[in-house]
């Protein structure tokens, strides 16, 4: 019913990790992976996951260097028999539970076309694959169920993205190929392929934990797997250029999807754009500088002895309607995702819990 499919390059230590995490977990779906390393690097991550393939349904093709995660990802999509498909970085982890629950979702909704459910960034004390683990902060996911393609696109551009959910693999792969054809970098074939999902149909996000993304100390944001930050990306000079092509295709998508005139689909896109690039320079800002000189007021309680702790005193007693996604809540038994956390702390520490595996 679904293949995962896995872009890696360079990696083989990651991608040794995530199929033992499937492995130990009886992934009962294919898995699909694109290598576009070296050469001299290809023969031994052919012959790693050769090892994996009476515990876990696998194809390995190599491509050449040239080739990026998203020429990899529309090549493998050729292949793909199953209806669902959902792509995954070598790094990171989608647990088996939203596979099979976002599998019987879609079948079971035909107007959604993403189902994700919970997410949380990691990052470990330290570089590498394996070791103890820093921080965990939550990843947010969110649904966007309005009827109107345009709304559901507001949503979808003033939230995140819907990378590295299941998806239908027709519709998965026709935004893959348009994304091709338009030559785009990584930021806007991701943002693009989430939007144009998100005009054919709704999205769905699960009460579950459904990935699980580790942060690396070269990232430039935690947010993204972006490696410079968002400001120098839109500086860079190729991008409004790439910016005009997105916006065109999307436009004549939705315009197409609702009815409406070019000019009227091409002013909803521009204006959804326009409120993530604020968003986006403004976080940037704010991770590099700090608060925006004219807003450091709400900054004031910060510096009031007392206060601060007060705050979030107050904070912690309110309901919040979110599980507290923290290294120490997960650990514990108690909590509701605390059983797909398990082994995916157990993968990247190469350890457990305690004797059990639990934490009480």
């Amino acid at each position: 019913m679904l293949t995962v499919l896995i872009a890696t390059r360079h990696r083989f230590p990651y991608l040794r990790r995530l199929l033992s995490y499937y492995a130990g977990q009886n992934l009962p779906f294919g898995i699909m992976i694109g290598d576009s390393s070296a050469p001299s690097e290809q023969g031994k991550t052919a012959e790693m996951v050769s090892g994996f393939k009476g515990r876990l349904k696998l194809s390995y093709q190599v491509f050449p260097e040239s080739f990026g995660n998203y020429p990899v990802c529309d090549s493998l999509l050729r292949g793909v028999e199953t209806p669902y498909a959902a792509i995954l970085a070598d790094d990171d982890f989608l647990t088996p539970r939203v596979l099979r629950e976002g599998v019987g979702f879609l079948e079971r909704h035909p107007d959604y076309s993403v189902v994700h459910g919970e997410g949380a960034l990691i990052r470990l004390k330290g570089p590498g694959t394996y070791g103890e683990v820093d921080w965990i902060e939550r990843y947010p996911q969110c649904s966007a169920e309005r009827e109107k393609a345009s709304e559901r696109l507001e949503r979808y551009f003033a939230k995140h993205p819907v990378s590295f959910s299941i998806r239908r693999t027709r519709s998965l792969r026709e935004d893959l190929r348009k994304a091709g054809e338009l030559q785009l970098d990584w930021e806007f074939s991701e943002l693009l392929t989430g939007a144009l999902a998100l005009v054919e149909g709704k999205s769905k996000k699960l009460d579950l934990l459904a990935l699980v993304r580790q942060v690396h100390p070269d990232q430039a944001s935690v947010r993204t797997s972006r490696s410079k930050d968002f400001f120098d990306w839109v500086m860079d000079p190729l991008w409004h250029e790439r910016f005009s092509r997105l916006c065109r295709c999307l436009s004549e998508t939705l315009s197409q999807k609702e009815g409406v005139s070019q000019g009227e689909a091409l002013e909803v896109v521009r204006r959804v754009f326009w409120l993530y690039l604020a968003n986006g320079l403004n976080s940037g800002w704010r991770a590099r500088y700090g608060d925006p000189p004219l807003s450091r007021f709400r900054g004031v309680p910060r510096e009031i002895s007392g206060l601060r702790d007060l705050v979030y005193g107050v904070r912690s007693v309110l309901p919040s309607g979110k599980r507290e996604l923290s290294l120490s809540a997960l650990r514990k038994a108690s909590h509701s995702y605390h059983i797909d956390f398990v082994p995916v702390y157990q993968a990247i520490t190469s350890g457990s819990l305690n004797g059990n595996g639990d934490e009480s």
